[in-house]
């Protein structure tokens, strides 16, 4: 954290601490993200709670804006790691003027971008494919439904035309009479019908 003894932030690139860094890497001012710059380049580690409080603003955008394409990819790191609490502090490569140190910080930082956003982009296409399953099956156990919905009023209908046609038969008095055809479903046509479903989407 920052302390009284470090010189005030709004001096450190007044100071020329950053003067041999290019002039397209720095931000220009005044804005947060030149700012949060000039707070960090102390090489000190600082809570999301102190940026907050020294930008009046979430240092969240600002830090995206600094550690993006926009600026070169500063290698800004949380140094608390996977914890929740972000405690941030500037790669010292960027402050060394040591060669070279400054471009593989950046380096780095850039591979560090472009993996995370790659993980976010398989993240998103796994779970739209995940999406798109599980709305398919669901379509599956719709469809399943109104087809089982279907054959159970052709088959109350075929039952009440089974029912007439064996009244009538009863009532006629030619007993030699040839027993009238049921065109109830055949098991060839019930099959047919359920064919087409998943066994575990008919029974479910």
């Amino acid at each position: 954290m920052s302390n009284s003894n470090h010189t005030p932030k709004n001096n450190y690139i007044k100071l020329g601490v950053l003067s041999h860094i290019e002039s397209r890497y720095i931000p220009h001012t005044p804005t947060m993200t030149r700012l949060l710059l000039e707070i960090l380049t102390d090489g000190l580690v600082h809570s999301t709670h102190e940026l907050t409080s020294l930008l009046g603003a979430n240092p969240r955008g600002p830090l995206q804006a600094l550690t993006g394409n926009t600026y070169g990819y500063w290698n800004v790191v949380n140094v608390a790691g996977k914890s929740k609490m972000g405690l941030y502090q500037l790669d010292s490569r960027h402050l060394s003027r040591l060669e070279g140190d400054d471009s593989r910080a950046r380096n780095e930082a850039q591979l560090a971008y472009h993996k995370h956003s790659r993980e976010i982009s398989e993240n998103g296409v796994a779970r739209h494919q995940k999406a798109v399953e599980l709305e398919q099956y669901a379509q599956e156990k719709v469809d399943a439904d109104q087809t089982r919905q279907l054959i159970s009023i052709l088959l109350e209908i075929d039952e009440k035309m089974a029912a007439r046609q064996d009244f009538e038969l009863r009532d006629n008095s030619d007993r030699h009479a040839k027993k009238t055809t049921r065109w109830c479903l055949s098991e060839s046509d019930y099959l047919s019908l359920t064919a087409e479903f998943p066994t575990e989407v008919w029974h479910e």
